[in-house]
């Protein structure tokens, strides 16, 4: 008898153990804006130095429960941590995040990412707004075509770790860059590499002969078509000094002969984009026949503009 009061005994004191309340910390994401270079910011491909930006999103905290949290960034549209924004043409802009402006470490996504590839915090009990700032930047020398680039990226909120997580909220936003038309030209000895400082150069043929020769290379490089126009101050010929006489030369452009007798001329065109060394033509003048030639000194400018097409 006294061991069947017991066992009911047991059994209604376990019958009335309460379950153990699971904590669940309510937080959302906050000011998850689209980032955008543009105008004064858009992406140069000549430029040295990367375009950055520093951008900052909040983490809203609305309950009493202390926790511990994280935010992923997805891979966007490359698939990869290549990140890319794709645009009017076949190559992409290439871009990154990074927890600091230092760029110690990519921002990724779970399963991918260690806890030095998110960014992270937590709250105590108070209700509060916690800013997290991220940098993303756009390396230099990507010679892409002018246009507009863009990419879709999808952050989340996890609470805990990433050994154990529970995901709160999500956002998307936009990564957008303009990339605008740009041409640059430039004269160097031959074989010389782009100089964008280089716009002017002399072909000094000093004490002149039948047949002399001078050359240099002519570099253009930009991210769209372009033409070469070419205009001689005295129509293809060296005009004397201080005098009437004057000295035929003739001008080649890879081998072929530019016609300088007619004024502007399209010497030739080319593609984009170009590489980042630019399209490089070679530029040579030949001293013609100085039978008819009194003694002075004799000079010609060439005017060379590129223009996009």
């Amino acid at each position: 008898m006294r061991s069947r009061l017991i066992l009911a005994a047991l059994a209604f004191v376990l019958g009335l153990l309460p379950q153990a309340a699971q904590a669940i910390c309510d937080m959302t994401l906050r000011s998850v804006r689209n980032v955008n270079f543009s105008g004064s910011g858009s992406y140069n491909v000549f430029a040295t130095s990367e375009a950055g930006q520093t951008i900052f999103i909040r983490v809203r905290h609305s309950k009493s429960d202390a926790c511990s949290y994280f935010v992923t960034f997805s891979k966007g549209q490359s698939g990869s941590y290549d990140r890319a924004m794709s645009g009017p043409g076949a190559v992409d802009l290439r871009y990154q995040f990074y927890d600091t402006p230092s760029k110690s470490n990519v921002l990724k996504e779970i399963p991918e990412a260690t806890a030095s590839e998110v960014l992270s915090g937590s709250f105590g009990t108070a209700s509060e707004t916690q800013d997290l700032s991220y940098y993303i930047a756009i390396p230099p020398g990507q010679m892409v075509p002018a246009g507009n680039y863009t990419d879709s990226i999808t952050v989340r909120l996890y609470e805990g770790t990433l050994a154990s997580h529970t995901q709160r909220d999500q956002a998307t936003f936009s990564v957008d860059a303009r990339v605008d038309d740009v041409l640059q030209m430039c004269v160097v000895s031959c074989g010389a590499p782009f100089d964008p400082f280089a716009t002017s150069r002399t072909m000094a043929f000093g004490t002149m002969n039948t047949g002399d020769w001078r050359e240099i290379d002519l570099l253009v490089r930009g991210n769209v078509a372009y033409e070469v126009l070419f205009r001689s101050d005295n129509k293809g010929v060296m005009a004397q000094t201080g005098g009437k006489g004057e000295v035929p030369y003739s001008l080649t452009l890879n081998g072929a002969t530019v016609d300088l007798t007619s004024g502007l001329v399209t010497a030739v065109t080319g593609t984009g984009p170009t590489p980042m060394g630019g399209d490089r033509y070679h530029l040579m003048a030949t001293i013609g026949s100085l039978s008819a030639a009194v003694a002075g000194n004799y000079q010609d400018n060439i005017g060379i503009t590129v223009r996009a097409r």
